[in-house]
């Protein structure tokens, strides 16, 4: 029977993403066990500090170093380009990918590192003060609690897999939750997806791919991110991009702060196919526009 060493962050919630993978690899029939690493974006927890693949990279590096067989990330946290040598070969089912305002009445400060959701919530609450706020969810809702801030926006997906929210649930931590759909807030690119990295040389990812990759779940994702590439932007940039299987086809959100100003729409396509090419065509129309 294979037999392979999952790598993983050690947080909570990236604790229960890998099991998760794990518990679909044994049912398959794979034997498994974890490796839990330590990435640079958990060794700063300053509320500034950003950068492209803070959470993924020594996952990656123990992965090339063939420390690990198998890197399950959060599929936002990934840059667009791959590392040469590595495939994301499965992404798994999307859970709800929507954010989640958590806040306590009449709020006049939101915490948030995001550029994204600054960028939305300037919009839906013209005048509110957003600051900085980083940390894992009990971090930041300790600090709603003390007072450090007044509300939050945390990932429907993540409150989710950790058992403090689900929908149709109107509190967390007795504070009112406001759950942010599309038009209103468009999540990043990925959001809600679970993604698994191997080697690309590796025999066993075919089986691994068969266990547990979700085909349209990974065409939203590979459109999403497509779009974040041919905007220019970093995965750290205010842009939003969700796409979905819709029941008269496919359905795209787009919106954008780019240097020219916000660009923003909204597009219904009879198949993936169509709403690609659609998305594709409108976002640089308005880039060059």
């Amino acid at each position: 029977m294979a037999h392979l060493v999952i790598g993983a962050r050690g947080s909570e919630l990236s604790r229960i993403q890998a099991h998760t993978v794990a518990e679909r690899l044994r049912e398959a029939g794979l034997e498994v066990s974890f490796r839990w690493i330590t990435t640079r974006g958990d060794r700063d927890r300053s509320a500034t500090f950003s950068g492209v693949g803070i959470f993924v990279k020594e996952i990656q590096q123990t992965l090339q170093q063939e420390e690990i067989d198998l890197a399950v990330h959060s599929a936002k946290d990934l840059p667009v380009q791959p590392i040469e040598g590595l495939e994301r070969v499965a992404f798994l089912r999307r859970d709800i990918p929507w954010d989640v305002l958590i806040y306590r009445e009449g709020f006049q400060r939101v915490g948030t590192s995001s550029p994204r959701r600054r960028m939305f919530l300037s919009r839906l609450y013209p005048g509110i003060q957003v600051h900085p706020l980083r940390g894992n969810v009990d971090t930041r809702l300790r600090k709603l609690q003390e007072g450090e801030t007044d509300a939050l926006i945390l990932s429907a997906a993540g409150l989710l897999r950790l058992k403090r929210w689900k929908p149709g649930q109107t509190h967390v931590d007795a504070f009112p939750v406001r759950v942010l759909e599309p038009p209103h807030m468009i999540p990043a690119p990925a959001q809600g997806v679970i993604a698994v990295e191997m080697r690309s040389n590796d025999p066993r990812k075919a089986r691994v791919r068969e266990a547990l990759n979700h085909p349209d779940t990974e065409r939203a994702v590979r459109l999403e991110q497509r779009l974040l590439s041919l905007a220019g932007a970093g995965c750290h940039a205010p842009f939003g991009s969700y796409v979905h299987p819709h029941p008269n086809g496919w359905e795209g959100f787009l919106a954008y702060r780019a240097p020219t100003g916000h660009i923003q729409f909204h597009i219904l396509a009879s198949s993936y196919e169509q709403l690609a090419q659609t998305m594709e065509e409108e976002l640089r129309a308005r880039l060059t526009g």
